[in-house]
């Protein structure tokens, strides 16, 4: 989205909203640090660009930002835009598997096959087509023995055979 279209979108956003949402009104300036704060500037910057100071003490404007961010109108209508974003931030299935399509294709390009790989990993999981499953089998002492024994050689076998004789020992 633009700039002019935020600004756009933000503007209506303090003219139908203040009354139907009891904000309190605010003054243009106010209203437009607010838009610039909302825009990701920094408090020092919003205050500065909505007083359209061209040459200012940073320190002072970031003090200045700081106690207009913490005023209580001007909070009102920062915590009132911030819970909007967050109502339309929504995170489905389907936004969720087009995300790591986007990072696995992105990491492909860049020639990260190992990223690429772990995304669509993650998309497969995401969709279902990967289930987790552990098997328990049911083995005797010797038949676990024996296959330490092939995994590992008759060292390991004998050790194995202690631990088992200590566990049922016990």
């Amino acid at each position: 989205m633009s700039d002019d279209a935020q600004n756009t979108d933000l503007a209506h956003i303090f003219v139908d909203e203040c009354e139907a949402d009891g904000l309190p009104r605010l003054s243009e300036k106010n209203q437009e640090f607010v838009k610039l704060l909302t825009l990701g500037k920094t408090q020092a910057d919003a205050y500065a660009l909505s007083r359209n100071l061209v040459d200012y003490n940073v320190k002072s404007a970031e003090q200045s930002g700081c106690r207009l961010a913490a005023h209580p109108k001007v909070k009102a209508w920062l915590d009132y835009i911030k819970s909007a974003v967050a109502d339309n931030i929504v995170c489905s299935k389907e936004t969720h598997l087009a995300e790591l399509a986007r990072l696995s294709a992105s990491a492909e390009r860049n020639g990260n096959y190992g990223a690429a790989v772990n995304a669509e990993i993650a998309r497969g999981k995401v969709a279902g087509l990967y289930v987790d499953r552990q098997e328990f089998v049911d083995l005797t002492p010797l038949q676990i023995i024996e296959q330490v024994r092939e995994l590992l050689g008759d060292g390991a076998a004998v050790e194995a055979g202690k631990m088992l004789l200590e566990d049922n020992l016990h």
